[in-house]
């Protein structure tokens, strides 16, 4: 089991924060469509006036924003991890995965989901970083709680052909596992996956390339429609001032 570096980590949750944006912006924008949630135009309005009232708008699509996204990170999460895959797009992308100390339940990966989120907040973002780095196997606070790795992931043509029987056999008896299915899960671990699951893996990757141009694209529709709201406002605004002193 050879753990991800730090950087490597880094950029594999810097593409899920780019997916999990756009997707967040691009669930606003069609609610706004449906007349549902702060309309873009008096959220840029809010922020040029700068009132009480202004402030209450401000308010409102930040909370509006942070519900789509905190629901987004949990099925986001929960789902990429709790499959076969054991990886979220970016680490897919990157070629990392997430192993577990013991056996793997729905349960583990719910908490990791959870602390993950609340790790992400500051200052807890700063303390998990600095966890990272002091750890041994380069744990994060939500690694800690899941009892969970990150590794790179292994694949070979055919495993079978690597396994060394005492170092699987001890390494069952070190995590005490019994059943059939850890036994694989645990040869995948250290000896890498069949054929069947690297092609697997490799058409998720296309995917998971697809999810981050389209986290990019919808980012990128967001603001630029609020820079175009904002020209237009912000020129209508100085129009006016301009024929009111003049």
């Amino acid at each position: 089991m050879t753990v991800s570096g730090v950087l490597r980590r880094y950029f594999a949750w810097l593409i899920d924060s780019i997916i999990l944006a756009g997707l967040t912006f691009g669930l606003t924008m069609f609610l706004e469509a449906l007349g549902v949630g702060v309309p873009l135009n008096e959220l840029v309005q809010a922020m040029i006036r700068k009132t009480e009232q202004s402030l209450e708008v401000i308010n409102s699509f930040q909370l509006e924003v942070w519900a789509i996204y905190a629901v987004l990170f949990f099925i986001y999460e929960i789902v990429f991890v709790a499959s076969s895959l054991s990886a979220t797009p970016g680490k897919i992308i990157l070629g990392i995965e997430i192993v577990s100390d013991r056996k793997s339940s729905i349960d583990k990966v719910i908490i990791r989901a959870l602390v993950k989120f609340i790790g992400e907040m500051f200052p807890f973002s700063l303390v998990n970083f600095i966890i990272v780095l002091v750890s041994g196997k380069k744990q994060s606070l939500h690694d800690k709680a899941a009892r969970t790795y990150v590794v790179y992931k292994k694949v070979e043509n055919n495993y079978s052909k690597k396994i060394d029987p005492k170092e699987l056999f001890e390494e069952m008896k070190r995590r005490g596992l019994r059943t059939y299915s850890e036994q694989l899960a645990l040869a995948e671990e250290l000896y890498g996956k069949n054929r069947k699951k690297a092609r697997t893996s490799a058409s998720y990757g296309w995917i998971s390339l697809v999810l981050l141009i389209v986290g990019l694209v919808l980012f990128g529709v967001f603001f630029s429609r609020y820079l175009s709201i904002y020209r237009e406002i912000y020129t209508d605004a100085f129009i006016r001032d301009y024929i009111h002193y003049n």
